[in-house]
């Protein structure tokens, strides 16, 4: 007769098999997850399939913008941005329409059915960014944010590649680098802008758009600045086979990026490996001194100058987002105050004075470059009533498009400013009734 065995053997085997299960369900959850998101970028890229301009050679599609939401997990304006991307719910590029119709029959039931893509994708209307073809959204939160609720407008759209990040470390750039990568799967995408939990929108999507897309170079500042770029922030430990000091810029970590300078940043490995090990906020042996190598604000534009891509940057501007540092610090201002959002604040972050002529301007051709899908042509001559869009009238010298800090608690103001009728000569929701 076999003798017992001992318990601690038995407890032994049922404590590894337990061990065994937990560690087969973790790697189920993490394909499943992984073939979830790689079926909303096929989704993404099935249903992208209109925006502004030409089409994309083989008329598969016209360009669009990603919106690369780099957080820390809570949204802090959801409100804010489902009105916003319902003024951008179905509404067709006019030019786009015109080039379709230029084809006859088949092109005018090809712009009926993309507008039967768009109902279909949004579950009838209710998903809002789904409902337009305007923008694509990637939203980064780290793996110890415990996801969004399913009824959430962000629920669907973060990314499976999640990063534990930390305020002035170099994990801030490999999030952005996880955002590009997944927005960079969809050829559609033309436009690249990072973008944070406490950003507002400072026009409507229209005129956010068609101004994007009518600017030729990024909004990275990759031009020498001299002392501006902190020089005492490099080492020569961080030197490479292609980069060494005379590379060294200084730029916002907040960028627009275009396609081929966002595909340049993803397919990166030498320049990033450097900063990876060399840029950080420590002490420097080589120098004797901390140094505060902040990646996020180096990373890009130094990869930039590598390339010897100055000329294609917009170093006039400072990135994209607007942000008030008049009171010193590491940090901008934050406005929690709901009383500091009025009017007059949204007007002073575009720019005051010197850009109301022609933001008014841009807005008022923005609204003229889309058309509704409820009265897209039905036939051929009916293609003959869409008349051809006026030229858009962007705004120069690189405008902020959107604006920092407005943390949670402001939240409820910021919404009631988009949709309240007394801001509507800002024209944050144009093309929609005062709510």
């Amino acid at each position: 007769m076999a003798a017992p065995r001992p318990k601690e053997a038995s407890f032994s085997r049922r404590h590894r098999r337990r061990a065994v299960r937990l560690a087969f369900a973790g790697l189920l959850i993490v394909a499943v997850n992984f073939f979830v998101q790689r079926a909303r970028e096929l989704l993404s890229m099935k249903f992208s399939v209109l925006a502004p301009g030409a089409l994309m050679e083989g008329g598969s599609g016209v360009p669009r913008i990603a919106l690369l939401f780099l957080t820390k997990g809570e949204m802090h304006h959801e409100q804010t941005w489902k009105a916003w991307f319902d003024v951008a719910g179905y509404v067709l590029p006019r030019a786009a329409v015109l080039e379709k119709c230029s084809q006859g029959l088949s092109g005018v039931e090809d712009v009926r059915a993309m507008c039967g893509t768009l109902d279909s994708a949004s579950s009838g209307g209710s998903d809002v960014i789904a409902a337009q073809m305007l923008f694509s959204i990637y939203i980064h939160a780290p793996p110890s944010f415990g996801g969004y609720v399913p009824e959430s407008l962000w629920a669907p759209y973060r990314i499976y590649d999640q990063i534990q990040t930390r305020w002035g470390d170099h994990s801030l750039t490999a999030a952005t680098k996880a955002l590009l990568k997944s927005a960079i799967a969809n050829p559609l995408n033309q436009r690249f802008v990072l973008i944070s939990e406490s950003d507002i929108p400072l026009y409507d999507p229209l005129t956010f758009y068609m101004q994007l897309m009518s600017e030729e170079k990024s909004r990275v500042n990759a031009c020498s600045g001299g002392r501006s770029d902190m020089p005492w922030r490099w080492s020569d430990s961080m030197k490479t086979e292609h980069m060494n000091a005379t590379h060294w810029r200084k730029s916002s970590q907040w960028f627009a990026l275009q396609r081929k300078h966002a595909e340049i940043v993803v397919n990166d490995e030498e320049v990033e490996d450097s900063f990876k090990k060399y840029c950080n906020m420590a002490f420097d042996p080589d120098l004797n001194r901390i140094r505060d190598c902040i990646s996020d604000e180096h990373y890009i534009p130094v990869l930039m100058a590598v390339h010897g891509l100055e000329n294609e940057m917009d170093c006039s501007s400072w990135g994209i987002s607007a942000l008030d540092w008049s009171r010193g610090g590491a940090h901008p201002k934050s406005y929690a105050d709901p009383q500091e959002i009025t009017p007059q604040l949204i007007y002073s972050l575009r720019g005051g004075a010197e850009k109301a002529e022609a933001a008014e301007k841009a807005q008022i051709s923005a609204q003229k470059q889309f058309w509704p899908c409820e009265t897209v042509p039905k036939t051929v001559e009916e293609c003959t009533l869409v008349p051809e869009p006026p030229e858009f009238e962007p705004i120069t010298g690189g405008p902020m498009l959107l604006a920092r800090k407005f943390p949670v608690g402001s939240a409820v103001a910021v919404e009631m400013l988009m949709k309240e009728c007394s801001s509507s000569g800002l024209g944050l929701l144009s093309g929609r009734p005062c709510s």
